[in-house]
């Protein structure tokens, strides 16, 4: 055997340059080690896990021998191949950055609902992502030059480069034999792909079989819808019962709310002053968890109106032949409120105009029906909540409102043409700079529309939250998250503003982690209808600030490990006397 490679070697080097033999085994390695960085970026390959990373690596440097076969048989394919790797592996380190979840064919179809809402990517760019896309890229473009490339054509037509090949498929053979025997083969994974995705095994697809792999076996949740609502799990039946009294409720969720970002001072000043006198004016939720999958920001109205944890491989807010019957809203009109919806965006973004009639709403004020302009993308904050101020003045029946904000969306820059707060002005880190800027200009709407509300509606509750973290990381400022099982958990504010005619009075700071699946019990409770909902949360009137299990996909996580994890610092706030 040891004739047999020496006799191989011999006759390589007889036609093939040892420079281009070096650089083909260069290319070999330089590829190798992209892809086993892009792994350990989407956390699927634990670096000093020697197990895993030692499987990846063989199993990334067999790929990229069968792929120096099949791309270098011309400069225009290996090029093309090369540029669209490095373009996928960029978006899809960007994505999964941002979103914390893997790219399935439904989220690559929400991401391009819009130019715009695909740029909310630029808030996690990074230059490290170019480089590990593009790390092979210069040595295939040598390569790949007249001169090379009829070296490696040599090579790839030589015995010794035959073999080599055969040699790697042989392995590749026998590496699946024993995945077979150990039921860690493409056929077991393929068999099982719905468990493990229910799971949240996605990482160990992944991990095995790579990206592409993971988002063919996605398709099936595009085209199986059935399959894909059968996944939704309520929990347990909660029973409300009627008080003596109805009050009228107005939920307000904020985009890209960070807790974070009430606890943030600059030039020790607060960011948002508002919010943050808030605190002792309300029931201060700083710890609520977030679930912000594959539907993006329509999770959150689809897991606070329904109380069900959203899916994570279909953006749960488009299933077509899905009815809602744990709907929030319903169990208003049901109680002969008027229920209504508001966003800036137009209506057909993640088919919240079709979504949220079937929930209930009688009507979904989007940007059009507001007949509201375009303000850099969608309609600004302020204009959408003078529209509210003038519907809510007419109400003469109890009235339930939720309003969607949208102006401090990523990449946080639109509200650029009409607010510039100049105090954030020497800030250097552009991202920091514009969230800042963006979340100041929410925050002086919000003291604007929750002050009208307070002086003119006493019957009203109020409930203002976060829909998720912003993803804004820098030297002065780090996003509201939390890892816990290696799971990156997004943490939002929830602000509960008792009505002035309520016997419920303010309550402060409130330490308890909660979620959204805790939103639709504690507004049934606080608004004093009749109504039966089915949900893993409960109302925040029954919270004994003791250790919870807070439900996650196809888990629950130990609400003393959520604090535990915390990536950001909390001040606690000290009442002035």
């Amino acid at each position: 055997m040891n004739t047999y490679f020496k006799t191989l070697f011999k006759e390589t080097k007889k036609n093939l340059s040892k420079l281009t033999f070096y650089l083909i085994l260069c290319w070999i390695i330089l590829h190798t080690t992209k892809m086993f960085l892009f792994a350990i970026q989407l956390d699927v390959v634990k670096l000093f896990v020697l197990q895993q990373s030692i499987y990846r690596i063989l199993i990334d440097f067999f790929v990229s021998v069968i792929l120096l076969f099949i791309i270098f048989r011309s400069r225009a394919l290996a090029i093309t191949y090369s540029l669209l790797e490095a373009t996928y592996i960029f978006l899809y380190l960007l994505y999964f950055s941002y979103f914390h979840q893997y790219l399935t064919f439904s989220s690559i179809v929400s991401l391009g609902e819009g130019v715009k809402a695909v740029s909310t990517l630029k808030v996690v760019f990074s230059v490290k992502f170019i480089v590990i896309s593009i790390l092979d890229l210069p040595l295939l473009l040598w390569l790949t030059s007249k001169n090379r490339l009829n070296d490696v054509k040599t090579f790839l037509n030589s015995l010794t480069g035959k073999s080599f090949l055969v040699t790697v498929l042989i392995l590749l053979v026998l590496n699946e034999v024993l995945n077979f025997a150990g039921k860690k083969s493409i056929y077991h994974i393929v068999r099982d792909k719905d468990i493990l995705i229910i799971m949240g095994r996605s990482e160990f697809i992944i991990r095995r079989y790579g990206t592409f792999l993971y988002g063919i076996l996605s398709l099936d949740s595009f085209f199986n819808e059935k399959k894909v609502i059968n996944q939704l799990d309520y929990g347990p039946e909660l029973k409300f019962y009627e008080r003596n009294k109805k009050y009228n409720v107005v939920i307000i969720q904020v985009e890209s709310l960070d807790s974070s970002i009430i606890f943030t001072d600059y030039k020790g000043k607060a960011i948002t002053p508002f919010l943050r006198s808030l605190i002792n004016k309300s029931w201060f939720y700083p710890f609520v968890v977030s679930y912000h999958f594959a539907g993006a920001t329509s999770d959150a109205e689809f897991a606070i109106i329904n109380s069900v944890v959203p899916l994570t491989t279909y953006p749960s807010m488009k299933l077509a032949n899905y009815y809602y019957p744990n709907s929030l809203p319903k169990k208003f009109l049901i109680n002969g409120y008027k229920v209504f919806a508001f966003h800036n965006n137009d209506g057909f973004y993640f088919n919240r105009d079709k979504a949220f009639h079937l929930m209930g709403f009688e009507e979904y004020y989007d940007r059009v029906k507001m007949n509201l302009p375009h303000r850099g993308w969608g309609a600004s904050d302020e204009d959408v909540f003078n529209f509210v101020k003038q519907k809510i003045k007419e109400e003469k029946k109890p009235f339930f409102y939720y309003v969607i904000t949208m102006s401090s969306h990523g990449p946080f820059d639109l509200v650029d043409q009409y607010y510039t707060n100049e105090s954030f002005s020497d800030i250097n880190m552009k991202n920091v700079k514009k969230y800042f800027n963006s979340i100041s200009y929410v925050d002086t709407q919000l003291s604007n529309f929750v002050s009208f509300l307070v002086d003119n509606f006493n019957d009203t509750h109020i409930f203002i939250f976060g829909d998720h973290s912003s993803g804004v990381k820098g030297d002065i400022y780090n996003p509201s998250v939390s890892v816990v099982e290696g799971k990156r958990v997004e943490i939002v504010p929830l602000f509960f503003i008792p009505a002035k005619s309520s016997q419920i009075k303010p309550k402060g700071y409130c330490g308890d982690v909660i979620s959204f699946l805790d939103v639709a019990p504690s507004i049934i409770d606080v608004a004093g209808i009749s109504a039966t909902i089915k949900s893993y949360g409960i109302s925040i009137l029954s919270l004994k600030n003791e250790k919870r299990k807070i439900p996650w996909p196809d888990k629950f996580l130990d609400s003393d490990e959520v604090i535990r994890n915390l990536k950001f610092k909390v001040i606690m706030p000290v009442e002035k006397k």
